[in-house]
């Protein structure tokens, strides 16, 4: 091969080189970007992942917190029903035994006794009428009231004076009514209940809903 010949050689092998270089570079370059855009690819997706599984995180938290918010008020108005039906028959409980009471001619005439004595003693007065049903007028006669007059009498240290009223009321128990008719004091069944109702409800609670069985 002459001179020339093997410049020319050379030439091409240096042509050659080079072009496989540049080659090489690129085809390295590309992989090095395919590999960064791999991993960037892929730390985004992880991060879309990780905010989705977040998302859905507290998303699933707020969905158990309303479930739950809900169960507790389903739970609290199931209990409210049950505790109002259970006050409706203690009441009705109190009141059925107190109208079997007056079978029990004896102890009933003292139960009125001691309601007209409270009633009577609430009033704060020197003469007061007694009103009543007429299923319970007989039981008060004037040696009762005679003998209610002077149990005030002694609590209170003030003579007082009792008669029965002319008139009838509703409702089982005892009604006074000062002499001038201004003032009056109620012991029927039916009042005495509503005044004891919060003690009557804070019992039932007690009962039902802490086991307090004392």
């Amino acid at each position: 091969m002459d001179g020339a010949d093997k410049g020319k050689q050379d030439l091409i092998s240096g042509i050659e080189e080079d072009a496989a270089n540049e080659a090489e570079a690129i085809v390295s370059q590309g992989q090095k970007e395919t590999a960064e855009n791999r991993a960037r690819a892929q730390a985004q997706v992880a991060g879309i992942l990780e905010e989705a599984e977040q998302r859905a995180a507290s998303q699933a938290d707020a969905s158990v917190k309303k479930l739950l918010s809900g169960l507790e008020v389903e739970v609290r108005r199931k209990l409210l029903q049950g505790q109002h039906r259970v006050l409706a028959r203690v009441v009705e409980k109190v009141k059925e035994r107190m109208r079997e009471l007056r079978a029990a001619k004896a102890e009933y005439r003292a139960v009125l006794m001691a309601w007209i004595v409270e009633a009577m003693i609430g009033l704060g007065c020197e003469q007061a009428e007694v009103s009543a049903s007429d299923i319970d007028r007989p039981f008060i006669d004037e040696a009762l009231l005679s003998e209610a007059a002077e149990k005030v009498g002694k609590l209170t240290g003030n003579k007082v004076k009792l008669r029965i009223a002319e008139g009838v009321q509703r409702g089982q128990g005892v009604a006074l009514t000062d002499s001038e008719g201004r003032i009056a004091f109620n012991n029927t069944v039916d009042t005495r209940l509503l005044r004891k109702e919060r003690q009557i409800q804070k019992l039932v609670h007690e009962r039902l809903f802490t086991g307090d069985r004392s």
